[in-house]
């Protein structure tokens, strides 16, 4: 679950954004295919940033909390792009019917980035977590190590 969400929430939501016009068929493309490639390049790395009760060293804590503060990159890209799209477009009749769909869509990018990228990113690399138990101390540490 943790980073597939972004993968099939920016999959899911490309394919409605192409159908509705909001998104060129390719960015849609391209946007799932850059969400799958952070999903599977970071892998077993991009979680590590859970382990950091396990003792696990410094750089596995730090490459797991950027890859996966990176992986809402995509859902965020397209939510951007359908918002511009949908300002162009908000005269015509399909917009105003679909409005409130398409900007709850823009939100949940929107929400992700905050949370899961930004506070998320905030939270995980390692000088944040100075009261880890299974390591000895990290940077930023009470015991300056």
């Amino acid at each position: 679950m943790e980073g597939f969400f972004e993968v099939f929430a920016t999959t899911v939501i490309a394919f409605l954004f192409a159908r509705l016009g909001l998104l060129s068929a390719g960015l849609a493309a391209r946007a799932s295919l850059l969400a799958a490639t952070l999903y599977l390049a970071g892998g077993i790395v991009g979680t590590n940033h859970h382990l950091y009760f396990a003792g696990t060293p410094t750089a596995a804590l730090a490459w797991g909390a950027t890859l996966s503060a990176f992986e809402v990159v995509p859902l965020v890209l397209i939510g951007y792009q359908a918002m511009k799209d949908l300002k162009i477009s908000r005269r015509s009749e399909w917009a105003r019917k679909y409005r409130w769909p398409i900007y709850f869509f823009i939100a949940v990018g929107f929400w992700n980035l905050v949370g899961a990228g930004i506070f998320g990113f905030m939270i995980n690399p390692p000088h944040c977590r100075p009261t880890a138990s299974g390591r000895k101390g990290c940077s930023g540490s009470p015991s300056g190590r």
